[in-house]
């Protein structure tokens, strides 16, 4: 069970996330079937403390929908997801359709491992606009399989229109 008060939100919503603890915590509760979570990174996030149980925001199953996510061009540092045998591998695992995400930087220290659909968004499955504006991808992608990329994995049901501005990979 997701304690809804471990994160406090901003007078429009926002989930003021300024730890690995919080940021765990906004993706369990995306995962648990959330929909419309607004979040927002108000410091630079160490996640060498919490990497091993970062969840991904978002699975196939429970997908992050009709969210926004503003990392207010934070960084985020030492997120190292090692899932060599799954898909949808990022950040931000699966997504729906209705999404914001942006101004969030992936530094050089961050890794992502598994076998296809990865990037800092692994990829979406579903109907609705997908705007990701701003992302910086500096850290390593590693997949086995196709739709390896830095920002976008893939967009698997072809019934959404993605919308990438600003964003860039080192």
């Amino acid at each position: 069970h997701v304690n809804p008060d471990f994160c406090k939100q901003d007078a429009e919503g926002y989930y003021q996330i300024g730890s690995a603890e919080e940021l765990v915590w906004f993706a369990k509760t995306v995962n648990s079937g959330v929909k419309g979570m607004k979040g927002k990174l108000v410091e630079d996030i160490d996640m060498s403390t919490m990497s091993d149980v970062f969840p991904m925001i978002g699975t196939h199953a429970d997908k992050f929908i009709d969210g926004k996510f503003d990392g207010q061009f934070h960084r985020i540092m030492n997120l190292n997801i090692n899932r060599e045998a799954e898909e949808y591998v990022g950040l931000f695992g699966c997504v729906g359709g209705n999404v914001d995400i942006r101004n969030i930087i992936i530094d050089r220290t961050c890794t992502f491992t598994g076998v296809a659909f990865m990037g800092i968004v692994g990829g979406s499955d579903g109907a609705g606009d997908i705007y990701l504006t701003n992302l910086g991808m500096e850290g390593t992608v590693l997949g086995s399989a196709q739709n390896c990329s830095g920002i976008y994995g893939c967009n698997m049901g072809s019934s959404s229109t993605t919308y990438i501005d600003r964003c860039y990979v080192t």
